[in-house]
């Protein structure tokens, strides 16, 4: 079975040639309403065969209408074939090929159906000049799909899994991590080559912030979605690029109880800058409960459980790391040392602070708002407290600066 998608008289078509044409497929739509589904992906009916001669047409193959262009300058792919709730609109400017759809020797997905379902809204991809943030950018979806695994990549990926997961019972003369790290890295280098110049670089940093202010709010959208762990993951991706100067975080960070309250405390997830300076942030999903109370206490809103819980713990935290010193630091860096010796750093205890990350301050009144500025500056010189609504806003502000860059 081969297929292709190509452009044709303001229309989009599918070549199909299949196994053998003996008339099956003619016979299968017979049946008024029956449909026969391509690569797991394309519906197509009787109603959808071209009715023209398309350009260097095969004799042994079959042409289908899958989408049209119209006025408004984008293809129409209809959403009957994609089996999506609108029809997805594609830029004419953009090279439409069966990697739009999911369709490659590694792998079948219906892309854009799954986006759509994922976003809650129709799919549009359009050129680079237009900056409406409802649109999905050209480079940005062809960047998206160039970084699906292919079948190497899932071969060393499972490989890495397995060895991975034995390596404790058998001895293996593959190193199935080792390689996987390095064909990603590999892959890695050869897209970052593409930017050769400053000015697709600022392209690319409009591309990945829209990308990743998308990928937020679709996750504020459904927080359920996501466990505690997966959500904290995510975040700290997004918190990794919008304060440069982490490059590490190491989750559930053991430290010595020196209060003798315990024997260790385990930190949630510590933060490590370019010199090994250690901070420390704490990060609640938005639905984990408020951050300010709706009542007053003597005319005042006050800091609910939720936030006076996180930074009480990330208060604490702070105060053991501080009780450390010199041979605590040694002791942690000693511990570390394989996570460490990736980025050629060493733990530094140096006046850290802290991060809380919750609730949404975007709804609050005038009077919870100016109630949670007073706490906000009572622990700044500690702990910096980030609502998801304050992310939004700095996303957004960065989008602006790099779009006004000339």
């Amino acid at each position: 079975m081969n297929i292709r998608i190509f452009k044709h008289n303001n229309k989009l078509l599918l070549e199909y040639i299949p196994m053998n044409r003996d008339g099956w497929l003619e016979s299968l739509f017979y049946n008024e309403g029956q449909s026969y589904t391509i690569k797991k992906i394309f519906e197509v009916f009787d109603t959808d065969f071209c009715s023209e001669e398309p350009y260097l047409p095969s004799s042994d193959a079959y042409y289908f209408v899958i989408g049209e262009l119209k006025n408004d300058g984008y293809y129409h792919i209809f959403k009957h074939i994609l089996n999506t709730d609108n029809d997805v609109l594609v830029s004419e400017k953009a090279s439409i090929n069966l990697k739009y759809f999911g369709v490659s020797d590694d792998y079948n997905l219906n892309v854009l159906k799954k986006i759509e379902e994922l976003i809650k809204n129709q799919v549009i991809i359009t050129d680079e000049e237009n900056n409406d943030s409802k649109f999905i950018p050209i480079a940005v979806f062809e960047s998206l799909i160039a970084q699906f695994p292919t079948r190497t990549e899932q071969i060393y990926y499972t490989e890495a899994k397995i060895t991975n997961l034995l390596s404790e019972y058998v001895e293996s003369t593959i190193d199935g991590q080792n390689r996987f790290d390095k064909y990603i890295k590999n892959r890695n280098q050869k897209i970052i080559k593409k930017l050769n110049n400053l000015k697709s670089i600022d392209k690319y940093e409009i591309q990945k912030y829209e990308f990743i202010l998308v990928t937020l709010k679709n996750m504020l959208e459904n927080p359920d979605a996501y466990d505690e762990s997966n959500w904290q993951d995510k975040i700290l991706e997004i918190i990794l690029v919008l304060f440069p100067k982490y490059i590490l975080f190491i989750k559930e960070f053991k430290i010595p109880d020196l209060t003798k309250r315990s024997k260790e405390k385990r930190i949630d997830i510590a933060l490590f800058d370019a010199n090994g300076n250690i901070d420390i942030i704490e990060i609640k999903k938005p639905n984990a409960g408020k951050i300010i109370t709706d009542s007053q206490y003597r005319k005042n809103h006050i800091p609910a459980h939720t936030l006076s819980g996180s930074v009480m713990q990330t208060e604490k935290y702070l105060y053991l790391l501080k009780l450390l010193g010199q041979t605590g630091e040694d002791r942690l860096n000693q511990k570390y040392q394989n996570k460490l010796q990736k980025y050629n750093i060493q733990i530094k205890i140096n006046n850290p602070k802290g991060i809380v990350i919750a609730g949404d301050a975007s709804n609050f009144t005038k009077e919870q708002r100016l109630d949670f500025d007073i706490i906000r500056r009572k622990y700044m010189r500690i702990v910096d407290i980030i609502t998801y609504d304050d992310l939004i806003h700095r996303l957004g502000n960065i989008l602006n600066a790099l779009k006004n860059k000339k």
